[in-house]
């Protein structure tokens, strides 16, 4: 598990919990900016990328997903069931390698910037 990204198990659902602040993730986001102005990674364009990208990518992982993305985290919650588990788990490595590939994160976002809808 990474320092940026915490699964909590609850009551009634699993959370991924991902910490905009860590360090790599903070200077990430500011190169995202820079690379393309309109897409100031606050809550709303970050989980328009982060959302974009899982949609894009592997749609079947946003089956039952809600997300809340606030100024310093982003979570996503799916319903507390061994598949939405195995599913959060998949969310997570996926976002992980995300970040951990920066130069194919830049790529993603040059390339689909006319794409994602940014606030």
């Amino acid at each position: 598990m990474s320092n940026y990204f915490n699964i909590v198990k609850q009551e009634d659902s699993v959370s991924d919990v991902f910490n905009i602040e860590e360090d790599k993730v903070f200077h990430i986001v500011h190169k995202i900016n820079q690379i393309k102005e309109e897409a100031y990674m606050n809550g709303y364009n970050r989980e328009e990328l982060l959302n974009y990208y899982l949609e894009e990518k592997f749609a079947n992982l946003l089956d039952e997903m809600d997300v809340d993305s606030e100024v310093s985290t982003y979570v996503e919650y799916y319903p507390l069931t061994k598949a939405k588990i195995e599913k959060s788990k998949n969310a997570v490595s996926l976002i992980t390698e995300f970040i951990e590939n920066q130069e194919k994160l830049y790529e993603f976002v040059l390339e689909n910037n006319y794409e994602i809808v940014w606030y």
